[in-house]
């Protein structure tokens, strides 16, 4: 019981209608600077687009499938459980980001830059980042 306690007491957003596009991580209250705010476990395999459509992966689950994963011309990077749906799928792009990713071999790491209000979406700039700005309906704001 102590882990959930200290999960509510750790709990700093949630998802909510963004303003800059769909559905976005907005604070539920204040946010220290430097806070971490979640992990995205790297484990994921590039499936080449030829190889989904010659197993029968129907081209409206692809469509859906690129607007929450990485993916080229070539194919799409799926993690081991595509219905595992997480955080980061739902981080938007700002210039003015607040938050930060630091990678090591097995995860990406969610940092806040600097103290975030109450109400605020956490945002990231793809550009520094490695995103990809064609793979989700990438606008600059």
């Amino acid at each position: 019981m102590e882990s959930i306690i200290q999960q509510c007491r750790d709990k700093y957003f949630e998802l909510a209608p963004s303003k800059i596009h769909g559905i976005g991580i907005i604070a539920i209250r204040s946010i220290p600077k430097d806070t971490f705010l979640f992990e995205d476990p790297i484990k994921a395999q590039f499936i080449p687009y030829e190889t989904l459509y010659s197993n029968g992966v129907q081209k409206g689950v692809i469509k859906s499938l690129n607007k929450h994963f990485a993916h080229n011309k070539e194919g799409i990077e799926l993690p081991t459980n595509i219905n595992y749906i997480q955080f980061v799928n739902f981080i938007n792009h700002s210039k003015q980001h607040n938050t930060r990713c630091i990678s090591d071999l097995h995860s990406n790491k969610y940092y806040t830059n600097r103290r975030i209000q109450n109400g605020e979406e956490l945002c990231i700039n793809y550009l520094e980042n490695d995103y990809c700005p064609s793979c989700i309906d990438f606008k600059v704001k």
